[in-house]
C-alpha cells in the first residue's frame, strides 16, 4: 500500500518500482527489505535461499523460555482451527516423537522446515526480552515456535497464545499490574515483535557487508522500560 509513496520519497527518477524480498506480520514492526532492481532482487533471493542473510528480531514473551538459549528445529504446517487458519507444529515422526504422536499424524508432507535460534536477554515481572534469529522464513515461524515449542507466546499475540482456540492472552498478575490493564482488557495490548536488524554479506562494492537496523517501536520501548528489562545480556 505504501510502496508508491516510498518510491516518491526516494527522489530517484530511475526507480520505477520496488521489489519486496520478504514480509512482516501485520502487527509486527521493523526492517522490511526491498530491492531497487531485478538484478538486486535475484541476488538477494539467492542469499536468502542459501540462509546467508541474517535477520534478528527482538520480542517480549510471556514467561521465561527454558532453556534460556537454543535452537528450535520443528517443521510447521498451516491448519484450520475452528474456522481460522493457524500455523501449527508438525514434528517429524521418529523414535522419539512416536511416543507422543498419534499414528494418524505420521505423514505431514505439506509441512515446511522451520528453524529458529533464540536467547533470553532479560526477565522480569512475568515476561522476558528475547532475541530471535530465524534461519528459515516460514509464515508466523517465530510466533509459532515461541508459543507452541517453548510455551512462551509473544506478549500481545492473541492468535498464538492458545493452541486450539482463539481467546485473549492470559497474563500473570504482576504483568497486568505493570501494564496497568485488567485481564478483561488485555486484547488491547499490541504485539511485541520487531524486526531489529538484517545483515547481508558481501553485497556492496568491494564485497562489503550491508547492515540495516530499525530502532525499536514506541510500544516496545515503552514495555522494555515498564518491565525494567535490560537490552544487553
Amino acid at each position: 500500500h505504501f510502496i508508491p509513496q516510498i518510491i516518491e520519497r526516494l527522489n530517484r527518477p530511475d526507480v520505477k518500482q520496488l521489489h519486496l524480498l520478504h514480509r512482516l506480520d501485520k502487527q509486527s514492526t521493523g526492517v522490511l527489505l526491498m530491492a531497487y532492481t531485478p538484478e538486486a532482487e535475484k541476488r538477494l533471493r539467492e542469499l536468502m535461499q542459501e540462509h546467508k542473510i541474517i535477520k534478528q528480531y527482538m520480542t517480549i514473551v510471556r514467561g521465561s523460555p527454558q532453556p534460556t538459549e537454543g535452537e528450535i528445529n520443528i517443521p510447521i504446517v498451516e491448519r484450520n482451527v475452528r474456522g481460522t487458519y493457524k500455523m501449527m507444529l508438525s514434528p517429524a515422526y521418529n523414535d522419539l516423537t512416536k511416543l507422543v504422536m498419534p499414528k494418524g499424524k505420521r505423514d505431514h508432507v505439506d509441512s515446511s522446515k522451520a528453524i529458529t535460534k533464540y536467547r533470553v536477554i532479560d526477565s522480569n515481572y512475568g515476561v522476558s526480552l528475547v532475541e530471535c534469529q530465524p534461519v528459515t522464513g516460514v509464515k508466523h515461524q517465530i510466533r509459532t515456535h515461541l508459543a507452541h515449542a517453548l510455551g512462551t507466546p509473544i506478549l500481545g499475540d492473541h492468535k498464538y497464545s492458545h493452541y486450539a482456540k482463539l481467546a485473549p492472552q492470559k497474563l500473570q498478575f504482576a504483568t497486568l499490574k505493570k501494564l496497568g490493564v485488567r485481564q478483561a482488557k488485555v486484547r488491547t495490548v499490541p504485539m511485541c515483535l520487531h524486526s531489529y536488524s538484517i545483515a547481508i554479506p558481501n553485497f556492496l562494492h568491494h564485497q562489503q557487508n550491508l547492515f540495516i537496523r530499525a530502532r525499536l517501536s514506541n510500544h516496545l520501548r515503552y514495555f522494555i522500560q515498564c518491565f525494567r528489562l535490560r537490552m544487553i545480556k
